[in-house]
């Protein structure tokens, strides 16, 4: 039994040492996924309710512990988090919808979808995190589609009237 309590404590040890050392805070993405999960789920007696249960289920300290152990320190040596895009990393997709070719290119808070035939039929949704809403770029002009704030979030229509309104 004191073998196994001295493996355990070395264990525990040397994960704490390569963390600190390491010097890596990381931006804790799947905790923070969790967290977003949970505040979709509903009206906030059921996200209490499904915290509640995460909690004894243990997810968000299976997250959290993820993120520190593994995903955050990939991200300092990497440079790569595999749950986030980096400023400069994009990933391009080509879709094909009635028989128009589209090239589709993703990247940190923005999505350009292009015509690929024509390359000057382009749009382009941009996300704003410092206000959390979505844009709408097209020839040149920008329209907000989304807007949210603590309590609700705000869907507009392309001319700037509000489509819907719900509570988060």
């Amino acid at each position: 039994m004191k073998m196994s309590k001295k493996v355990i404590v070395m264990i525990v040890l040397a994960t704490l040492l390569a963390v600190t050392l390491s010097g890596c805070f990381g931006s804790f993405t799947l905790t923070k996924k969790v967290y977003k999960f949970n505040k979709g789920i509903g009206a906030e007696p059921i996200q209490t309710l499904a915290m509640w249960a995460m909690e004894i289920i243990p997810v968000y300290e299976f997250a959290v512990g993820i993120d520190a152990v593994i995903l955050n320190t990939l991200e300092y040596w990497t440079g790569k988090n595999p749950l986030a895009m980096n400023d400069n990393q994009q990933e391009i997709k080509y879709y094909t919808e009635k028989g128009i070719d589209y090239k589709i290119i993703t990247a940190q808070n923005r999505i350009d979808v292009y015509e690929a035939n024509n390359s000057s039929n382009h749009l382009a949704y941009i996300y704003n995190p410092s206000n959390e809403t979505w844009s709408l770029s097209k020839n040149g002009q920008t329209t907000i589609i989304t807007d949210s704030n603590k309590d609700e979030i705000t869907l507009y229509a392309l001319n700037g009237k509000v489509v819907k309104t719900e509570k988060r």
